[in-house]
């Protein structure tokens, strides 16, 4: 064999040997981590905002909201009210009540909503946020509520096993006063479809 012959086998030889040594090289631990990085960002769901909510917008003297099919829209049991809605349940109605004005600070009001509540079922919670560049502050309490309060039917003694779901929405000039209340089961079933309400607010 000449010395040609030689050098070329050696050359294919180390050739074979360098694309071998690739192929089983594994990669380094950082290209591992990104790779199953992308594959866990890839296998999340994706989560979609829900639905707005289903029913006919109506006007409340400076704002409009969409009303949820299945809340009946009765005549105001007081002058105060703007508007009133009620909602079924098998623990009985869940009603609604709507003001307008100004009456007093957020604050106070806030104060006195949970003040109805004697005793609370846990801690209320409260919670704000913006709805068509209005700043809106919202609350969910529940437990014994008292009777005789202010915008509620009067009642022979106080009603345990009750809930609120509320919101005062800042428009500027006036107060939006949204106060749904109700034995726990019914607001229970329809707390999902009074988020939406209060989302659907738009000035008029």
């Amino acid at each position: 064999m000449d010395a040609k012959m030689l050098i070329g086998g050696i050359c294919l030889l180390l050739a074979a040997l360098g694309c071998s040594q690739n192929f089983s090289e594994k990669p380094p631990a950082e290209a591992i981590k990104a790779r199953g990085m992308q594959r866990a960002t890839q296998s999340v769901p994706t989560t979609k905002p829900p639905p707005a909510v289903a029913g006919d917008r109506e006007s409340l003297d400076g704002v409009n909201v969409v009303v949820p099919e299945g809340w009946r829209k009765v005549a105001p049991s007081s002058s105060m009210r703007i508007a009133e809605y009620h909602m079924s349940g098998e623990g009985g109605d869940a009603i609604l009540a709507i003001f307008a004005g100004k009456m007093g600070t957020v604050e106070a009001n806030i104060s006195r909503w949970i003040g109805q509540f004697e005793p609370t079922d846990g801690e209320p919670r409260r919670w704000t946020r913006q709805i068509d560049g209005m700043a809106a502050t919202l609350i969910d309490v529940s437990g014994t509520f008292a009777p005789g309060a202010m915008g509620q039917p009067q009642a022979a003694a106080p009603q345990s096993g009750y809930r609120m779901l509320g919101a005062i929405v800042d428009y500027g000039p006036k107060f939006y006063y949204f106060k749904l209340t109700g034995p726990s089961d019914t607001l229970d079933l329809w707390a999902p479809t009074f988020e939406a309400f209060i989302g659907s607010i738009k000035k008029d």
